[in-house]
């Protein structure tokens, strides 16, 4: 009973901290759509267009609205933008090897600080992504597969490596915003052999549908 008490908690926040107000996502303030960029659709730049696209909440909860405020004032005057998520992953298998459930959650802070040519098209800005990734019960979603006698992986980031830098690096665009390059700490799975669906918290656990291995070109 504690277990499914822990997953309940969980959808909970999860419901709660993806609660926006319309009002609070009106406007497009994508750096990415006004000046050009590349990217996966879980890159922190593109994640944060996402935020700022106007959507319709589970509920309406006006008094978080002085946070949304905050973080447009934020950005407007010092170029930092910035986001919280919390996500969690729950599998359960009728027959296995071994375990029959898996769970764990994670949580995310990001954002995009402007520090040079703030609102140009040849803007420099600090990216960054730190989590925390923890599992509920004895096993986390990253390895269940095996215990179906799957050789493959489900939801990878849902493991329990605890917390964790995934993205620290600086993105400079040149050429007004042709040009792009990347120096630092950064998540190969942003860049490379990436689509639409690719995007392990929202549309598909199987890690092969996220990204194409099978169509790598390796030397022989």
């Amino acid at each position: 009973m504690k277990y499914f008490e822990s997953v309940l908690i969980t959808l909970l926040i999860v419901l709660i901290m993806n609660t926006k107000t319309v009002a609070q996502e009106s406007g497009d303030n994508s750096d990415s759509k006004k000046h050009g960029g590349f990217g996966g659709p879980d890159q922190v730049e593109r994640q944060l267009e996402e935020d700022d696209e106007p959507k319709q909440p589970f509920f309406e909860l006006g008094f978080i609205q002085p946070y949304f405020d905050f973080k447009s004032n934020l950005k407007e005057n010092s170029g930092l933008g910035f986001g919280v998520d919390y996500s969690a992953v729950f599998l359960g298998a009728n027959e296995s090897l071994d375990l029959k459930k898996a769970s764990s959650g994670m949580i995310r802070l990001f954002g995009s600080w402007e520090l040079v040519n703030r609102g140009s098209k040849n803007s420099g800005a600090l990216i960054f992504k730190v989590e925390h990734r923890h599992r509920y019960g004895t096993i986390a979603p990253k390895a269940f597969g095996f215990n179906l006698g799957y050789v493959g992986l489900e939801e990878p980031p849902f493991n329990d490596d605890n917390l964790r830098w995934t993205n620290f690096y600086w993105r400079q665009r040149l050429a007004d915003g042709k040009l792009a390059f990347l120096a630092g700490l950064l998540d190969a799975t942003d860049y490379v052999d990436v689509y639409a669906s690719g995007k392990p918290l929202a549309p598909f656990y199987e890690f092969c549908f996220q990204h194409r291995f099978t169509n790598y070109l390796y030397p022989k």
